[in-house]
């Protein structure tokens, strides 16, 4: 593996390079942003989801002042005055029909003497606008009788109660003259039902998927019952997500006495959720394509400035080699490490040049001094030969003259 690394050539290791390090910084930048992005985007989703939630509790608990204002009227009048005295005829064909309770657009009224007696009590249908079985609410608000009692003139009070037909909402006024004068004949208590048609209102206004489950209820959804059991006293709401497009929030609304009571939730898109993840894919693709595109312009400005020299550099130092001519010198004309490498590779030649020159006359003085040795080697042999030739004479003459001695001459 490394060694065919080694062999690859500066332009394909410099394009290798580059490449890994832009997967490697676009990894990195994808998982940082996978992290961050995506977290920052669901805290947002959150905090709107929860304003929404808080708006559809708020737009029911603004059923509470609704009632009121329409109790008011009822409460503070001398005609209501007198009927919970002597329950007369006329305030009952008057006032008291079941249609005359649901233009008020509300379910009950209660009747009660100043003891907490309920001494007339009716309940509609809201939908039928028909009388239902008021038996279980006046049994309940007779065993309540706090409910229903006023210590002073200006005492108000309101409340959620849980009943057979569901979510109960009630507001108790004292039942005062017209002037707001006592003493108190009793009290007069308006109540509606958190039904389908008060959640469609609710819907209708705020714009808000809106559900409202009883608590604690098996039949409630599976979602539901999981979001009650993460729900607690100090912290009464919850979000989370259902699906990758969808999220949801509940709370929990208490009853009177403070118990759990109704577990409100709304449903919504998660609009912002899935801007972000389209966001972060194309900040990665157009990150992405930046880095490639950088890369690309990275690896031609490395082969124009520095691959392309170093071609040129090879391509000149082979041909000095191919014609083996001494003489080229390599043009570069700048100081950086290419220029210096060029410099000194010229400088080279001409060391070697001056070295082939040096042996040249080197080997001219040698042959020089051959030449000078062979003429006096030569010379010499002449000489040896000359005084070899006069040693031969010399000793024949001996011989000679000995030859003459020994004939007595």
């Amino acid at each position: 593996m490394f060694q065919k690394l080694k062999d690859l050539s500066i332009t394909q290791k410099m394009i290798l390079v580059i490449l890994v390090s832009i997967l490697c910084l676009a990894s990195t930048l994808y998982v940082v942003s996978s992290k961050i992005h995506p977290q920052s985007y669901s805290n947002i989703e959150t905090k709107e989801i929860i304003k929404d939630l808080e708006r559809a509790d708020d737009a029911i608990k603004n059923l509470f002042p609704q009632l009121t204002v329409k109790l008011q009227d009822w409460a503070t009048w001398d005609d209501t005055y007198q009927f919970v005295t002597d329950l007369n005829q006329e305030y009952y064909d008057s006032n008291l029909k079941s249609y005359s309770i649901a233009n008020l657009e509300i379910n009950s009224m209660i009747f009660a003497n100043p003891e907490g007696g309920v001494v007339f009590i009716r309940v509609i249908d809201s939908k039928t606008e028909e009388e239902v079985d008021s038996t279980e609410i006046r049994e309940y608000f007779e065993s309540h009788r706090e409910l229903i009692t006023h210590p002073d003139t200006e005492s108000s009070i309101s409340g959620i109660l849980q009943f057979t037909n569901g979510p109960f909402l009630f507001t108790s006024l004292p039942i005062l003259t017209s002037a707001g004068e006592g003493p108190i004949h009793g009290s007069l208590t308006f109540g509606t039902f958190i039904d389908k048609n008060v959640i469609a209102k609710i819907r209708a206004l705020t714009h808000l998927n809106l559900e409202v489950f009883p608590y604690g209820s098996p039949d409630s959804p599976a979602d539901v019952i999981a979001a009650e059991q993460s729900l607690t006293t100090e912290n009464n709401q919850f979000v989370s997500p259902l699906s990758e497009a969808s999220i949801a929030a509940y709370k929990v609304i208490n009853d009177y006495y403070g118990k759990p009571l109704i577990t409100l939730k709304i449903e919504e898109t998660r609009d912002v959720y899935m801007q972000g993840k389209a966001t972060l894919s194309f900040y990665m693709i157009a990150t992405s394509a930046l880095l490639i595109f950088f890369g690309l312009i990275l690896i031609v400005l490395l082969e124009l400035f520095v691959v392309a020299r170093f071609t040129r550099l090879e391509k000149k130092v082979r041909q000095i080699g191919d014609k083996k001519d001494l003489s080229i010198r390599i043009k570069e004309g700048t100081n950086d490490e290419i220029g210096v490498l060029a410099s000194s590779i010229n400088g080279l030649l001409d060391k070697i040049v001056a070295a082939e020159k040096a042996e040249d006359e080197s080997n001219e003085k040698v042959r020089e001094i051959g030449e000078i040795l062979k003429k006096r080697l030569e010379e010499t042999e002449k000489m040896n030969k000359m005084m070899i030739n006069r040693e031969l004479k010399m000793v024949e003459l001996k011989k000679e003259i000995a030859g003459y001695k020994a004939k007595g001459l």
